[in-house]
């Protein structure tokens, strides 16, 4: 599962800097005095920011995103921290099962 926008498709970055200028637009135009040309861009920004959602529901439930590679570097170093996670804490449980109880109460 990507996480980082560095690897995700170009349809969410474009959908995502949308929504930071319709968001932008929104704070701008509510601190201001309405008028007519302003309420009709409020309601366009609006309909942005809500769809930005809706769309990136659908981008991802149906599966049209379409996301780089993981780099290998990222996967190896994942793969050695997980063995050696792993193996630290089986050194651990060893430990533990070989300690006598007096020693474990005196390391508290």
């Amino acid at each position: 599962k990507v996480r980082s926008v560095r690897y995700r498709g170009l349809g969410f970055k474009i959908a995502l800097g949308l929504f930071v200028i319709a968001l932008l637009v929104l704070g701008h135009l509510g601190g201001n005095p309405p008028t007519p040309g302003r309420n009709l861009v409020a309601r366009i920004c609006a309909v942005i920011y809500f769809g930005y959602f809706v769309f990136l529901w659908v981008y991802t439930f149906f599966g049209l995103e379409r996301t780089k590679p993981e780099p290998e570097r990222l996967t190896k170093n994942a793969a050695k921290w997980v063995r050696r996670r792993r193996l630290g804490d089986r050194k651990r449980e060893q430990t533990k099962e070989t300690e006598p109880e007096s020693e474990r109460v005196a390391q508290k």
